[in-house]
C-alpha cells in the first residue's frame, strides 16, 4: 500500500520505519527534512508538503503535535491539503 506519513519526529520516524520494513511504500513529509533522512535512506519518497504527500498515497497517517503549526487542514473536500 502507498502511505503518506506526515511527521517524522521521535514517534513518527519509528512508526514509518516499521511500515517500510513491512513492505509498504511511503511518501513522507516533516517540517524538518533532516528528521526524514533515515526514512529516505530506507526508500521513502520525500514530499515537499503534507498535501503533496497525500496526493501520492492511498491513505494518510499523521504524527504531529499540532495540525495548524504544520500547515495542515481537513476541510472535508481536500483532506490534509496545505493551508
Amino acid at each position: 500500500m502507498k502511505i503518506a506519513f506526515v511527521g517524522t519526529g521521535m514517534m513518527g520516524r519509528g512508526m514509518a520505519s516499521n511500515l517500510i520494513k513491512a513492505g509498504h511504500s511511503l511518501a513522507v513529509h516533516s517540517r524538518t527534512r533532516q528528521k526524514a533522512e533515515p526514512l529516505l535512506a530506507q526508500g521513502a519518497q520525500w514530499a515537499a508538503s503534507p498535501g503533496e504527500a497525500a496526493k501520492l498515497a492511498q491513505c494518510v497517517i499523521t504524527m504531529v503535535s499540532g495540525f495548524r503549526r504544520h500547515g495542515i487542514r481537513n476541510d472535508g473536500k481536500r483532506p490534509f491539503s496545505p493551508a
